[in-house]
Order: C-alpha cells, then structure tokens, then sequence
C-alpha cells in the first residue's frame, strides 16, 4: 500500500491486482503480492520483450519461494532492474544473483552490476548494489559514471565478460585524463 500511495502521489497510475479483472490495468503498474498467484494473470507472455520489472531491495529481500515464483515470469522482460544489499536474512545475495544469472539470464540479456554511491542516506548503512540486465534484442547497456558505474563500482561476478572487459579497456585507455564519462556505465540505449 506504500508504494501505491508514493506512485500515486507521483502522478503515476498504480493498481492492486488482487481484485483485477485480467486486462483491467493493461499498459499499467500493478502492484501484486507474490503470496498468492494473482500476479500470473497480470503478466501477458506476448508482452514481455517490451515489459520491465523493478525491484528495490523487495525481491532479493522476499523468501526463497517468492523468488523462485516470480523469476521464471519475469526471465524474458525487456529490463529486470534490482536494488539489493549483499546479503538478507542470511541468504548471500550475490552468490544467488549470480547462480541466476549464470544458469538463465546470460543467454538472453546483458547484465552489469555495480555499488550504489559510497556515501548512503544512513551512515552506518551498509553498501548496496544494482543489477541490471537488458535483453540482447533491446538494447545495449553502458557503464555510466552520473550513476556510479565505473571500474572501481562494477561488481565483475555480476557483469557481462564483454562489458566488464570494455570498462577496464576504457579505465587503462583513459587514465591520466580528467573525463571517464564514456567509460561504459549504465544507459540502456535503444537498437
């Protein structure tokens, strides 16, 4: 319900699916909980190439059973955008991104991981992390420094070979210079 009111604040249409006729919200934000299998009927197939998910720390917060049933319905969307702190509820975050990502995710989409700002909202906080992955057929993805993505914020576990390759190929090119602006951070640009 609390992120309803922020979306709705922010001008955005946002629906509870539990109560939705199939098709009600099409076009969209729909706002399901995992607990049931409402969230299936909101999820149309034919649209996933041009569909994203976001998740800021919720997914790699949820149980280990959520997870598992909402990943195969989301494996083939456009643009899976995560937030997440290392690890949560002692599941280690990084090692299961990277299980995912290793098992289902590089077959079809480009992936780049990188540290969120080293100075957070709350000092004692600890660091989190974006994962971000982009189907091959969609776009292309860069490493972004107005984003924090560089050489020394890239989680290399997390990335794409061709893309953690080109941000160390663009860090040693560029060293000595003032400006790492093109050293490939995170703009999804469009094919």
């Amino acid at each position: 319900l609390l992120q309803r009111f922020w979306l709705r604040r922010g001008g955005i249409p946002a629906f509870l699916g539990s109560k939705l006729p199939r098709g009600a919200a099409k076009n969209r934000i729909v706002l399901e909980s995992s607990f049931g299998s409402g969230f299936l009927k909101h999820v149309d197939a034919s649209q996933a190439r041009e569909s994203a998910f976001f998740a800021f720390y919720s997914f790699t917060e949820a149980d280990a059973d959520s997870r598992k049933r909402i990943r195969p319905l989301i494996e083939g969307f456009g643009v899976i955008l995560l937030s997440f702190w290392e690890s949560f509820d002692w599941v280690n975050n990084m090692q299961y991104l990277k299980a995912w990502m290793d098992d289902r995710l590089l077959s079809t989409h480009n992936v780049l991981s990188w540290s969120v700002a080293s100075k957070t909202w709350l000092e004692n906080f600890p660091l989190g992390y974006y994962f971000l992955a982009v189907r091959k057929d969609v776009g292309e993805l860069r490493c972004d420094p107005e984003l924090n993505c560089g050489p020394s914020t890239v989680v290399p576990q997390l990335t794409s070979r061709h893309l953690y390759d080109a941000i160390r190929t663009s860090s040693r090119r560029q060293r000595g210079n003032a400006s790492v602006a093109s050293n490939v951070p995170v703009k999804m640009m469009r094919k």
